[in-house]
């Protein structure tokens, strides 16, 4: 099986897999916190994966959220931030790993376009053959 890690720098997001992500890999292991810190569950590949954020300096950390004095406290804040945080993360994952369209899926649309207009040409065509006898 191979590992998939979600680095979060300050370039944008990293999808590591395999032997690219061994090294994030080790120094998850080496923080020395709890490596369930770092786990998040993808629910399109239905598995657990890294996600860390690099620092400026290079460290590695897990992924955190907002300090309790940048929200508000009531209920319904603390219920918007714990439902929306999670989904947002998902779909950024969800739409870095969307796969690109096939040659043909490419294609098809200009070329359904192209087969039209070839096809009313090829019957003017033939009218006008017809008509002038």
């Amino acid at each position: 099986m191979i590992n998939t890690i979600y680095l979060i720098k300050t370039e944008g997001l990293a999808i590591l897999k395999g032997k690219d992500g061994d090294e994030i890999k080790e120094k998850i292991e080496n923080s020395g916190r709890d490596s369930r810190a770092f786990k998040f569950y993808d629910e399109d590949s239905r598995k657990w994966v890294d996600v860390a954020m690099q620092t400026e300096k290079g460290d590695i950390e897990p992924l955190r959220f907002l300090e309790a004095d940048d929200y508000g406290t009531t209920s319904s804040e603390l219920y918007s931030k714990a439902v929306t945080y999670s989904n947002i993360l998902a779909q950024c994952i969800e739409i870095i790993n969307r796969k690109l369209p096939s040659f043909w899926e490419r294609i098809m649309k200009p070329t359904t376009i192209v087969t039209a207009i070839v096809a009313v040409v090829f019957v003017m065509i033939i009218i006008a053959v017809a008509m002038l006898g």
